[in-house]
């Protein structure tokens, strides 16, 4: 799928830069290879088509467009921001928040400070819930997606928190 998007990138005539976040020598390597098979104008009409699909079934179904590059992270008071807008997006998809699986993931956060500390003091990898957002705004300014990471924290608050329907928090 990143090949996909990459080709796209190098298609398009007035892109002259593609930056791709990589973490692992295969993601260089698998970049390096769709940079040598690219060029401006290189895709079939089909291939266009196919991307243009695909990007609307994305959109259908992808309420934040959070891509989980954790540039705003680390978040002063803990909160897992990816993770939160991870849940959001699957959320939007599978629907129906107080379904077992998704009390229990979104269970497994620490909800308050002191809760986070303690896990974190234990030697647990502890990822912080959108309750322990304070909007400080911090992470704004991080965001390459220019995403309002505090609204989304709050809709995600209002939904497990306040027992807020999915439905009502996307709409607004």
């Amino acid at each position: 799928m990143a090949d996909w998007g990459l080709q796209y990138l190098w298609h398009q005539p007035e892109v002259s830069v593609v930056l791709s976040g990589m973490s692992k020598m295969e993601h260089v390597i698998e970049n390096v290879k769709s940079a040598n098979n690219s060029g401006i104008n290189n895709l079939t009409q089909s291939e266009l088509d196919t991307i243009s699909d695909l990007r609307n079934a994305y959109k259908k179904y992808d309420v934040v467009p959070c891509t989980s590059c954790g540039y705003c992270m680390p978040c002063p008071q803990g909160v897992s921001i990816p993770t939160v807008m991870l849940i959001l997006n699957e959320l939007a998809y599978w629907g129906d928040p107080q379904s077992e699986r998704w009390k229990l993931f979104y269970d497994r956060l620490a909800k308050t400070p002191e809760e986070l500390e303690e896990r974190r003091n234990s030697g647990e990898e502890a990822q912080g819930a959108p309750t322990l957002c304070i909007e400080c705004g911090e992470c704004l300014e991080k965001c390459p997606q220019q995403i309002n990471i505090p609204i989304m924290m709050n809709k995600v608050k209002a939904i497990f928190e306040e027992g807020k329907q999915i439905e009502n928090m996307l709409e607004e």
